[in-house]
């Protein structure tokens, strides 16, 4: 059961780690073919790098609500009854 568990880990993991690849190799033939002069293969691993270090910006006249999710009609209608 475990060795099954740690197989699927294995495999999720690869495809996550080689997605990227797959793109940046489609998006270079696609530029090859067109006889154009794209971006590396490994633009997409530089795009994902790039997005998981922004830092949120939050302007000082935001209010407290503004960086949270809106609430559901549910949970509207479960306070309001309360």
């Amino acid at each position: 059961m475990a060795e099954r568990i740690l197989y699927n880990l294995f495999r999720v993991a690869f495809v996550l780690a080689f997605a990227p690849l797959v793109e940046g190799v489609t998006t270079r033939l696609k530029e090859i073919l067109q006889s154009k002069r794209g971006p590396s293969i490994f633009q997409p691993y530089r795009d994902i790098w790039k997005l998981l270090h922004k830092d949120e910006i939050v302007s000082e006249y935001a209010s407290g609500s503004s960086g949270r999710p809106p609430m559901s009609r549910s949970r509207r209608r479960s306070l309001s009854r309360s």
